[in-house]
């Protein structure tokens, strides 16, 4: 998951609350200047974060 550190409508703690749910697998990349728009704040950190991830080898995805 990519989160926001400051994202005001759901905080850094709902999104760490969330990898933690959902288990062992899950990852969390929190952008630290970025809102709750951080595809738009933060193209250079989550375009090769996606691109990297979906090169990693996962029969499972």
């Amino acid at each position: 998951m990519i989160w926001g550190a400051r994202d005001p409508v759901l905080p850094l703690a709902v999104g760490r609350a969330v990898v933690r749910d959902l288990g062992g697998g899950t990852r969390l990349l929190a952008v630290p200047y970025a809102g709750h728009y951080v595809v738009e704040e933060a193209p250079e950190v989550v375009v090769p974060a996606v691109a990297a991830f979906l090169a990693e080898p996962d029969p499972v995805r």
